[in-house]
């Protein structure tokens, strides 16, 4: 049986020829002056899958800062503070001075400015003026 391939279908068989005389060169190449070689062209065993309990479990990198709070967990700052917070920065008292005032970073003050946390607290009013009597 005789079969014609197309001049499409040459070109396709010879790059694949190309390309396999490439690679034995290459392996030729490498095996450099090799005696014997022994190549085994089979599929990888499949290993058992690791069990959870046979790995050893890692441990979590230790914090290199500590919080300077005593109760963790607890809020340092309730509704009350952040009306008083957000009065303060509105008459134009500095981030920094209200966080060190509330013990805070100056970043939650921020948050508390930009409008990131506490949206819905709105700003104390402002104390009234206290009027003592000077008695002579």
């Amino acid at each position: 049986m005789l079969t014609l391939l197309s001049d499409k279908e040459i070109h396709q068989l010879h790059c694949y020829l190309t390309e396999l005389t490439t690679a034995v060169e290459n392996l030729t190449h490498i095996l450099g002056g090799a005696q014997t070689v022994n190549l085994e062209i089979e599929q990888p065993a499949r290993q058992k899958p690791v069990q959870v309990s046979d790995t050893p479990k890692l441990q979590s990198q230790s914090k290199t800062r500590k919080s300077s709070r005593k109760g963790k967990g607890r809020a340092v700052l309730n509704e009350k503070k952040v009306a008083e917070i957000k009065r303060l920065l509105a008459s134009g008292k500095t981030a920094n001075a209200v966080a060190r005032e509330y013990k805070v970073h100056f970043s939650t003050i921020n948050c508390i400015k930009w409008g990131r946390t506490w949206k819905n607290i709105q700003p104390a009013a402002a104390k009234p003026l206290e009027i003592v009597e000077i008695r002579k």
